[in-house]
């Protein structure tokens, strides 16, 4: 249904003709026939569609994190990890 739609303006109209009772999979399966460039708009999209956390409000949260990080290091709470050993640990963990 969607690989018939090019362009931004044919992803408005190809959404427009999606029924409300397709699933997430099937939709999911004919958005990746879409070419890429297509795909990238569509996911950009998406993404902009949910979460209503504005930009300033992430980068405050951020701001207050790292404070907190901080002031646990210097009570002593916890102990700062290099990034080498974090990573190692990470990539590990995925193993």
């Amino acid at each position: 249904m969607l690989k018939d739609f090019a362009g931004l303006g044919g992803l408005v109209r190809a959404a427009a003709l999606i029924p409300d009772s397709l699933p997430a999979e099937e939709l999911l399966d004919q958005a990746m026939k879409l070419p890429e460039s297509e795909r990238r708009v569509l996911a950009l999209r998406l993404l902009e569609s949910v979460g209503d956390e504005s930009s300033e409000e992430v980068d405050r949260a951020w701001v207050e994190e790292a404070r907190r990080r901080l002031d646990d290091i210097r009570a002593g709470r916890s102990q700062p990890v290099a990034w080498e050993d974090a990573r190692r640990r990470i990539f590990a963990r995925l193993r």
